[in-house]
């Protein structure tokens, strides 16, 4: 552990405080806002602090008690008795980085009363390696000014801290807290990246392939596009995709990347043991570098799909179709999977329906427009042809990270799939013709669709 164990007294400093006026201090949404955000704080401190790759609450009851335990010893008087504490909570903080603490937690409660709200957060470090996170013991708290009209929120610390790490908190982690308190909706769920894999070997199996083969291919990239942007963003996407068919129980799995451009995330999967291969219309200059490598005998056919008719019938019978950025072949992915029997993983992009540009001024329930109401049309056909849908958000340099899995049911797709796929395709009410984009390579920018 980082610092004399009984060098804390029981004194907080105040590091920044801040009044918020407002006319609807109410006591009880005052509480219920504070929860959210030490929630939301706990579950995500990667959204401000970019040394952390996330956090992970459900540990083993054993680890959870020898943390507890080492919390209260280490702060000697400091803390309270735990069992007094309301809200107490154990979070392990996963690095991005491997110089850092890989046994690092951040032990958490909470102390109320009618006006005034604080979370206290204590660091835990377990081996010798430095912590990525708060060094020191620090507070927040919101409490209800005279009056009720203003609402004062602190940052607090339980020792002297560097000038760096003051910075940090004052500068950064404040405003941002605040920000949030100040904008919170109660009736807003909270968003959390790559939930359906285990957080911890995805963060280890994403630094792994990076290491392994992102930084020498982002050094010898031939492409005209940005190595630092497509390169580790399919290394994040071959990550995800290799925890969430682990954590599913799959061995090596076989696949299709329709639209694979590049062709990266192909390779990368195949160099993690999964068989597959990319179609693309249009050939990459690095796909004679991937295929010198003989992973497969036909990683990438060049060829032109047309999903509105039996695109797949000559290819290898496959567990997934991969549609990553797959552009105006993105509503058809599911389609394809479900005429093959397969499932599929399908990260949406530039927006397009069955037979062109989505329409920027279709609406969805709730009045969002163009992209926004892109992702709950694409979920509308998931849906529909009766998969299995779960929905995700990556972590990869993109606005654009929701990304969706459908899995064939086990009692399978419906009767009357064909139906309803002529009924999906044909919803225009227009003469259905897919229409390919050309073979040579158009500038394109998906700002202006």
């Amino acid at each position: 552990m980082e610092g004399d164990l009984t060098s804390y007294d029981s004194e907080w400093t105040v590091l920044r405080s801040s009044s918020v006026e407002s006319t609807a201090c109410d006591p009880e949404q005052v509480s219920a806002s504070f929860h959210r955000l030490v929630d939301i704080w706990r579950d995500q401190p990667h959204t401000v602090n970019r040394r952390l790759a996330g956090a992970k609450g459900d540990l083993p009851p054993d680890l959870r008690e020898k943390v507890l335990k080492s919390a209260g010893e280490h702060y000697g008087n400091f803390m309270p008795s735990l069992h007094e504490c309301t809200g107490v909570e154990v979070r392990r903080l996963i690095s991005k980085s491997d110089v850092f603490s890989s046994g690092c937690f951040e032990v958490s409660f909470l102390n109320e009363s009618e006006r005034s709200h604080s979370a206290s957060f204590f660091p835990v470090v377990t081996d010798e390696h430095k912590n990525p996170h708060v060094t020191i013991p620090y507070r927040i708290s919101a409490e209800l000014e005279k009056g009720g009209s203003s609402l004062k929120f602190t940052l607090e610390t339980a020792s002297e801290c560097d000038d760096r790490m003051a910075d940090w908190l004052t500068q950064t982690l404040h405003p941002t807290l605040l920000r949030w308190l100040k904008n919170m909706r109660l009736n807003q769920v909270s968003v959390t990246s790559v939930r359906l894999v285990d957080i911890e070997r995805y963060a280890d199996t994403y630094r792994r392939i990076k290491e392994t083969y992102g930084k020498d291919l982002a050094r010898t990239w031939p492409e005209r596009t940005s190595a630092q942007k497509f390169v580790f963003e399919d290394c994040a996407i071959a990550a995800y995709l290799v925890e969430l068919w682990r954590d599913m129980g799959l061995g090596p799995q076989t696949f299709v990347d329709i639209g694979c451009g590049n062709g990266l995330l192909v390779y990368l999967l195949q160099l993690e043991g999964h068989n597959g291969i990319g179609l693309d219309l249009r050939k990459r200059n690095i796909w004679d570098r991937f295929e010198s490598n003989n992973l497969t005998s036909m990683p990438f056919p060049v060829l032109s799909v047309d999903p509105s008719g039996n695109a797949l019938n000559d290819l290898p019978r496959q567990d997934w179709l991969i549609g990553n950025h797959s552009d105006e072949l993105t509503p058809w992915i599911p389609v394809m999977a479900a005429k093959s029997a397969s499932n599929f993983f399908l990260l949406p992009c530039c927006p397009f329906d069955f037979y062109g540009k989505f329409a920027k001024g279709r609406k969805s329930a709730d009045g969002t427009t163009h992209f926004p109401s892109y992702i709950p049309y694409v979920r509308s056909i998931c849906d529909d042809l009766g998969f299995d849908v779960e929905e995700d958000r990556l972590k990869i340099p993109s606005t654009k990270r929701a990304c969706f899995i459908g899995t064939i049911p086990k009692c399978g797709l419906p009767a009357d799939l064909n139906e309803r796929i002529a009924l999906l395709t044909n919803a225009t009410g227009a003469t259905p013709h897919f229409v390919a984009r050309p073979a040579v390579e158009v500038i394109r920018n998906c700002i202006h669709l």
